[in-house]
């Protein structure tokens, strides 16, 4: 990949370059501000793979500036800040109207023409199946101007591949006076379907052309592929036959090859996929067997037939039946291929989407963009929308908020009532929501329960009363099988472009605000902000950093002691994680742990706390020190399939005791699915391993639930131990734990013990054992050992 371009303010070029960073990672940037310097760039020599384009704080007449730079390099895309992935390539430079309540916006034209990212990442796959050819291959927009051109390309001009660039195709491989229809590029645009034809260079040379038409997802072509061969080439058919394969195999139509008696000679792999037919399975027979339903009437049409016997092409409508049974349709063309005397040695059929060929654009747009449930747009609508938003909030200064509503409990709602019900709740939304807002803004329903309105304001300060409105709308009951059903939502807001300068980051950071709403109580709505922005680039930050730090060994395991408290002595020891970071220094769990735990990363980093403290537990057992060692569990990682057969693996792999580990789990996890933590539990200790329940008090149902599990530890959690002994409810939990404990014949042990005062209350009510600051903080292994020494180990219970 060559450099990518940023056309923008000066003070906008490393907010542009950052924005850009993430969909071109291998890019290298060069950032100008004014038109000559572009010029400069781009007559440097050096392949360009785009001219990104951001508007805000440009100056007059910068569109001027761009449209002639864009005469002079027609063959270099240009693309809007900020770039979309969505949809076709924009036809104009949208700079709407300025809206008001009962007009819509009406885009303002310009003849500067913005490519889509789509389109950008389709040249570049083409560029690279270009570049694998050993034959002349051009690729060229519909105006014929040759956009790339590999090594090859130049030999039948007698021109170096890179001067092609920008120039007309028709006037460089095809003789002055040549008639239009006789040019293969010409018959493709017209026809959107491949076209081989033999041209007559300026030099008088004979080649064979082969245009092929890439078609998009929206049934228009992107660009076409020119290939020239010469036809004295004594290799040529089998130089034909490898160009062609590997054309029609890029393609993103299902392409069949027959001979000319219609027996399949190849197929490509959209053709298989299509089908579920291998290659295999095809080749050798006549296609009609998959024609449907098989055996009734004509396997093709008596058009088709006559058009074919005729010696000319036919397309059409056709139906077919996969392996597995489904009928489906294609637009189908085919057409003969001939050889110098115009005998038909083969027929090339082309399948592409029936609604693409039988519907308009409009039509298609309305059915690719449109959400079927509620009628309302869908996030391809967003996307297209969000283009000439931007364009309006930019160019006529005003505001773009995009507005995301969650809806609260909508689960309860089809647990109650059935998704049917749940149905119809969402078409009364999207209806609410289209109700609250003007005709001109975009409402769309993004996924499942969740919508997105992009609205144009004239001030940010509008917002809050918007939200308000909206949240009023959706409050008034909906009528579900004769009951009134009150529904809520939480909404985030975010603005464009102070929030996020991308559609896809500008829809993340409202529901970010949503997710905040929710936090803050349901029906209400929240902005994204600055601080929210701070603290989940900061998670993001945190959450990439994390992984490479578990894979590049950068996470230790402290060793907290736990004291026998009449004894006085080392009893076991509580595994804790550390993060010894290059640059952050020492990070505590309470930096990581719930980035851990919601990017999934908690499931290696337990399994290096289990194998690290269990590899140590045992080295201390060989210097004799019989410590048991405890190990907190994730409830992600504890409710795995796997996760008993990955204990049992530590085990070995370590050879520790199964009675030296304890693995603690919280009250919380432990009740979140009773059957499966009973489960695993005995599975636990009846391999000999002891269980904890941790943070014993702070969760909800634990007497109800603690009878099914076999804990042979309870923790007194750190907030009842604080107050000791001068508060009369932490004296009263703390002493009914140790009770309890006693009772079920458990071990009680009391967390975060910091003061002589609270050791001696606890010692006076039987308490076992005591970890906190008092005896010792977390420290290293080797750290820990001394102590041992010092101390002397409790004998074992």
């Amino acid at each position: 990949m060559g450099r990518l371009l940023i056309f923008a303010h000066p003070g906008r070029h490393e907010t542009a370059r950052a924005e850009l960073k993430d969909r071109f990672p291998e890019v290298v940037f060069s950032c100008v501000g004014n038109g000559r310097d572009l010029r400069a760039a781009l007559s440097a020599g050096e392949a360009v793979e785009a001219v990104a384009v951001d508007p805000c704080g440009l100056p007059a007449g910068w569109k001027q500036e761009l449209e002639a730079v864009a005469r002079a390099y027609p063959h270099v895309p240009f693309i809007s800040l900020p770039a979309s992935d969505a949809g076709r390539p924009a036809a104009q430079n949208a700079a709407p109207a300025r809206p008001n309540h009962s007009r819509a916006v009406k885009p303002v034209r310009s003849r500067l023409v913005f490519t889509s990212l789509e389109d950008l990442r389709a040249r570049r796959e083409w560029r690279r199946v270009l570049a694998s050819l050993t034959v002349p291959a051009l690729l060229v927009n519909g105006r014929g101007v040759i956009l790339d051109a590999n090594e090859a390309a130049g030999a039948p001009a007698g021109l170096p591949a890179q001067a092609l660039l920008g120039r007309q195709c028709h006037s460089l491989f095809h003789r002055r006076g040549e008639r239009p229809e006789n040019c293969p590029l010409v018959r493709a645009r017209k026809t959107k379907k491949h076209v081989v034809a033999q041209v007559r260079l300026p030099s008088g040379s004979a080649y064979l052309a082969c245009c092929t038409p890439v078609i998009g997802r929206y049934g228009d072509v992107q660009f076409f592929v020119h290939i020239t061969l010469d036809l004295k080439a004594q290799e040529q058919a089998e130089m034909w036959r490898q160009v062609a394969e590997r054309v029609l195999e890029a393609t993103t139509e299902g392409v069949v090859v027959t001979d000319a008696d219609r027996v399949i000679w190849w197929v490509n792999n959209v053709f298989t996929e299509l089908t579920g037919y291998g290659a295999e399975e095809v080749v050798g027979r006549t296609p009609f067997f998959l024609v449907a339903p098989p055996g009734a009437g004509d396997p093709l049409p008596r058009e088709a037939e006559a058009h074919l016997a005729g010696g000319s092409s036919w397309q059409g409508q056709m139906w077919y039946r996969k392996k597995i049974g489904e009928v489906f349709s294609r637009w189908v063309t085919i057409s003969p291929v001939r050889d110098r005397e115009g005998r038909v040695l083969h027929y090339v059929s082309v399948c592409t989407n029936v609604a693409y060929k039988t519907a308009d654009p409009k039509s298609v747009a309305r059915v690719t963009h449109c959400d079927a449930l509620t009628g309302l747009g869908n996030r391809l609508q967003y996307y297209d929308r969000f283009e000439a938003a931007t364009s309006l909030a930019l160019c006529r200064g005003l505001s773009l908020a995009l507005f995301y509503l969650d809806l609260d409990r909508f689960s309860s709602i089809n647990a109650a009532f059935g998704y049917a019900a749940g149905d119809e709740v969402l078409k009364a939304v999207g209806q609410r929501l289209k109700a609250a807002v003007r005709d001109e803004d975009t409402v769309v329903r993004v996924a499942g329960d969740e919508f997105a309105l992009l609205l144009v304001l004239e001030r940010q300060e509008e917002a809050a009363a918007l939200g308000r409105k909206m949240l009023a709308y959706l409050r008034e009951p909906v009528s579900i099988a004769g009951r009134h059903v009150v529904v809520s939502g939480s909404r985030g807001i975010a603005f464009y472009p102070g929030d996020a300068y991308d559609p896809d980051k500008l829809l993340w950071a409202a529901r970010a605000a949503a997710d905040r709403a929710k936090e803050q109580g349901r029906g209400s709505f929240a902005f994204y902000g600055r601080e929210l922005q701070a603290a989940f680039e900061k998670s993001f930050a945190v959450e990439q950093e994390l992984g490479r730090a578990i894979e590049g060994n950068e996470m230790a395991v402290y060793y907290q002691p736990r004291l026998n408290l009449q004894a006085g002595r080392i009893s076991g020891v509580e595994a804790l994680v550390r993060w010894q970071h290059p640059h952050w220094g020492l990070l505590l769990p309470g930096a990581f742990i719930d980035v851990a735990e919601a990017s999934g990363l908690i499931v290696p980093l337990d399994d290096m706390v289990i194998w690290t403290a269990c590899k140590q537990a045992r080295a201390w057992e060989r210097n004799g020190y019989s410590l048991t060692v405890s190990v907190n569990l994730s409830a992600r990682q504890f409710l795995r399939d796997d996760f008993i057969h990955k204990v049992k693996r530590v085990l070995k792999e370590t050879e520790l005791d199964p009675g030296l580990l304890e693995l603690e789990i919280t009250e919380t996890t432990a009740v979140k699915d009773v059957e499966l933590t009973s489960s695993l539990l005995a599975t636990l200790r009846s391999l000999g391993i002891g269980i904890a329940i941790d943070d014993f008090g702070t969760g909800y149902g634990s007497l109800r639930y603690l009878k099914h599990f076999p804990a042979t530890t309870l923790k007194i959690d750190r907030s009842f131990v604080q107050g000791l002994p001068e508060n009369r409810q932490d004296k009263a939990i703390a002493a009914a734990v140790i009770a309890l404990a006693r009772s079920l014949g458990c071990v009680v042990v009391a967390e975060g013990v910091e003061a002589p005062e609270q050791l001696a209350w606890l010692k006076e009510q039987g308490c076992d054992e005591g970890q906190g600051f008092l005896f010792s903080p977390p420290v290293p292994p080797n750290e820990l050992e001394l102590l041992l020494r010092a101390g002397g180990v409790a004998p074992p219970r």
